[in-house]
């Protein structure tokens, strides 16, 4: 017999009660970051990789936006959409500790102890951090290394629409990695 999804310590309910998807999110969500930090490995080389295309990008196009003219718009569009698009395309990085999670809770949505939803919720919210993590130390390297507009708030628009990039771009490949689980094979 399985049990439930919720440590006695938590108050789990008996069978007859349902337990509320937010309760089963919290859950889920201290099980992933425990799993995380557990597993720190998993962090730190897509961090590593992360940062090393960043140092890549960082000394191809070191200081151009320094002396920008009207012709030079085009470059800096191109060179920011090669960001966001490198940067997004290294997501498929996080699909085997994806696979890992998917094998566990197909076992446990089989015995029912816990929906869709609220194991979705869970895993969003605790690889959110580490994501936002990336996308600080990814756009700290790349902002002031291309030398950008050195505008108030501009370093954070940078931060957050790389953050909402990497995000994106993992909801993507969990999404073929949950139609197609051989994917990386």
């Amino acid at each position: 017999q399985m049990k439930s999804a919720v440590p006695e310590s938590w108050g789990a309910p008996n069978k007859s009660a349902p337990i509320d998807p937010i309760r089963h999110a919290a859950v889920l969500f201290h099980r992933s970051m425990l799993n995380t930090l557990r597993n720190p490995l998993v962090v730190w080389v897509r961090m590593g990789m992360y940062a090393a295309l960043s140092v890549v990008i960082a000394t191809v196009w070191w200081d151009i936006g320094t002396d920008l003219k009207a012709g030079d718009v085009d470059d800096l569009a191109a060179i920011l959409f090669f960001i966001a698009a490198f940067q997004a395309f290294m997501s498929v990085s996080s699909m085997p500790s994806f696979l890992e999670d998917r094998t566990v809770y197909l076992k446990e949505n089989a015995s029912g102890n816990y929906g869709v939803l609220a194991h979705n919720a869970g895993a969003f919210l605790a690889r959110t951090p580490f994501v936002a993590l990336i996308a600080v130390v990814c756009s700290a390297i790349i902002y002031f290394a291309l030398a950008l507009n050195s505008g108030e708030g501009r370093f954070f628009v940078f931060v957050l629409n790389l953050f909402l990039t990497l995000v994106a771009a993992e909801a993507v490949v969990f999404l073929v990695a949950t139609i197609c689980p051989i994917f990386i094979v």
